[in-house]
């Protein structure tokens, strides 16, 4: 089943690992409806280049009856990242989307 962008995004958090240079990526937003499934932040099709990694907050939406009513929702992914500040934008339906920023420093481990 194909998946759609959530209804907003609400806030992003972001924290890395010094070792891996690993960021993880905590998106929460909400959904117009209950039964909303499978969240999950996907690489944007077709970004623009602006040096940030853009990411789609989506999930599959309900079939059947729902509840009319703004249900909250929330995703992660964990991406690779090279040295330096990384920049992420969320990107949820219409023009919902936040940008968050971290400085991402690799080294070895203590």
């Amino acid at each position: 089943m194909s998946k759609t962008k959530v209804y907003t995004v609400e806030s992003v958090q972001l924290s890395s690992a010094s070792v891996t240079g690993r960021v993880r990526v905590l998106a929460a937003g909400s959904v117009p409806t209950s039964g909303w499934s499978d969240p999950e932040l996907i690489d944007t099709p077709n970004p623009p280049r602006d040096g940030n990694i853009h990411l789609d907050f989506v999930a599959t939406a309900p079939t059947g009856t729902v509840l009319q009513v703004i249900t909250p929702i929330g995703a992660e992914r964990t991406l690779q990242a090279s040295a330096g500040t990384v920049c992420i934008v969320v990107h949820a339906a219409g023009t919902s989307e936040i940008k968050e920023c971290i400085q991402v420093e690799i080294g070895d481990a203590p």
